[in-house]
């Protein structure tokens, strides 16, 4: 196809911009004969305006109608049957670091230290799970350089009384 067959409808418009000149401005009309404007009757507003009013935990279920338009669907709304919880913050660390995964990482600490230098390091899952809860806090209240959450004038409790700082570099 080339520029010259395309039939576009446009109209000029003279527009006076903030400089002060004034601008040409095309503005391209759609085609005419591409499709109608979407028509909505009111009982389809009464039947999306009760569904909008449903629970705020509903989920989308997308289908697909084949009697429309490919570009068209339709949407049913279904609630949630019970409201999820708010757990508290050790819930959601346990929904990410299993009893199964710590484990392992103790496991594979354990192996890659006596493949080095560090043959009596002997770590636990829990102390994994101490040591990840630690540099998440360390993440949360920062300090420029770790040694300090175990100084005299810096000291941060809830790190320094979960391992010494001589375990803690061990362990890193």
């Amino acid at each position: 196809m080339y520029v010259d067959d395309l039939v576009i409808s446009c109209d000029e418009e003279s527009v006076v911009a903030a400089s002060g000149r004034n601008v040409r401005q095309i503005i391209v009309l759609p085609d005419p004969d591409v499709s109608e404007p979407d028509t909505v009757s009111e009982d389809e507003l009464d039947h999306t305006f009760q569904q909008s009013n449903s629970s705020i935990y509903d989920e989308v279920i997308e289908e697909d109608d084949a009697s429309t338009d490919a570009r068209r669907k339709s949407y049913t709304w279904q609630a949630d049957e019970e409201i999820p919880s708010v757990l508290r913050p050790i819930e959601y660390f346990r929904m990410y670091f299993t009893a199964q995964l710590l484990s392992h990482i103790s496991f594979e600490t354990n192996q890659k230290a006596t493949q080095s230098l560090y043959s009596n390091l002997a770590t636990t899952a829990a102390e994994i799970e101490v040591l990840i809860g630690m540099l998440i806090t360390m993440g949360v209240c920062e300090m420029p350089r770790y040694r300090m959450y175990w100084a005299n004038q810096t000291r941060m409790d809830t790190i320094a009384n979960c391992m010494s700082r001589n375990r803690f570099e061990t362990l890193l």
